[in-house]
């Protein structure tokens, strides 16, 4: 019997601390999810069909691990997911499960959990699986956290009404490490005003082979340096500034910017994976553009009262409200990014 420990924690992105009033609705959301067990068919094809969760599905796609269509309890596989909303202010959940199945053949182990407020979020996922592997093995944990902010950029030289450009660069910093047959994953997601969504940043390791694709570079090369990441045999280690696309605004009108983090681990190979961590990313940058020129004397407004100016966030100091502590997603144990691309799948047999 071989042993698959894999676990995740992604993430601190943010894009302000100390949150103020809000002026507006800011919304927050958070899910997590840790299930294992062995789905039991129901002829002639019942709980052989398996899908992402819809909140996954509706932002970062179609990543494991996959449930049961018919339903978790139906088929017999333990553990759950938790998918919370507000309108504003913190959410911070957590979940964990432990379970032996097929008759002690295999068992998992694993824990998930996420926060999120304006301007901040982050997501940890870490699991343990035993045993052989097939087709109807259900395990795995992942978690998300995502914000909207509505943002306004003013400027006395550029009058309200005037269209431009909004560049937003965003420090990401971390590592991850997998070794044996592992699979490791984490995706940081961006949108505006409910358009199409675009990957800030993914980063893989399938085994010893990494990868990084972010918004202008894509390397799968060990000893490559992409946006400040190192890539090595099983790692993936360092800090860089990621730039949005240029978003189209209008100078004096606000723009929802939504920003969210998704970690997974799905330990459905026998191995073993590990990740020190994949922790944090802020705003440190926002550009802006209007008739074709740089705009330097810019102000930005959130609609959460969270501050900004050109260096991007404008980070909690004395008189402000703290942050919420970050400790339970920056806890103990190795940890790893988990999952490669998952899609539905179906066996008749």
């Amino acid at each position: 019997m071989k042993t698959a420990p894999i676990g995740i924690l992604v993430v601190l992105l943010v894009l302000g601390a100390g949150v103020g009033a809000l002026a507006t609705a800011a919304p927050v959301e958070t899910f997590v999810m840790a299930v294992g067990g062995q789905s039991t068919l129901i002829p002639p094809f019942g709980c052989s069909t398996f899908s992402a969760p819809s909140p996954v599905l509706d932002f970062f796609g179609a990543l494991p691990p996959g449930l049961p269509t018919d339903g978790l309890a139906t088929c017999k596989v333990a553990g759950g997911f938790n998918h919370q909303t507000a309108a504003g202010g913190v959410l911070n959940d957590a979940t964990a499960l432990s379970v032996t199945f097929n008759g002690g053949a295999n068992s998992f182990t694993g824990a998930a959990a996420a926060n999120a407020q304006s301007g901040k979020i982050g997501a940890k996922a870490d699991g343990t699986f035993t045993g052989p592997s097939n087709s109807f093995i259900v395990e795995g944990a992942n978690a998300f956290g995502k914000y909207t902010d509505p943002l306004t950029l003013h400027s006395p030289t550029v009058p309200d009404g005037t269209p431009g450009f909004a560049t937003l660069g965003i420090t990401v910093h971390g590592s991850l490490a997998v070794a044996l047959t592992g699979t490791a994953d984490v995706e940081v997601r961006y949108q505006q005003a409910g358009g199409p969504i675009f990957n800030l940043i993914r980063a893989q390791l399938n085994g010893a082979a990494p990868f990084i694709a972010t918004t202008n570079t894509v390397s799968l090369t060990v000893g490559d340096v992409v946006d400040g990441f190192t890539l090595g045999a099983g790692t993936i280690a360092g800090t860089g500034e990621i730039k949005t696309l240029a978003l189209p605004v209008v100078f004096g009108t606000p723009f929802d910017f939504t920003l969210g983090i998704l970690a997974v681990a799905s330990p459905s190979t026998n191995g073993t994976t590990t990740t020190d961590f994949f922790a944090s990313a802020q705003v440190t940058k926002i550009e802006a553009t209007a008739n074709g020129q740089a705009v330097t004397d810019f102000s930005v407004t959130a609609g959460s009262g969270t501050p900004y100016d050109a260096n991007g966030v404008v980070l909690a100091g004395p008189g402000q409200v703290p942050e919420p502590s970050v400790l339970l997603l920056l806890g103990a144990g190795p940890v790893a990014l988990v999952g490669a691309r998952w899609v539905t799948r179906r066996r008749t047999d």
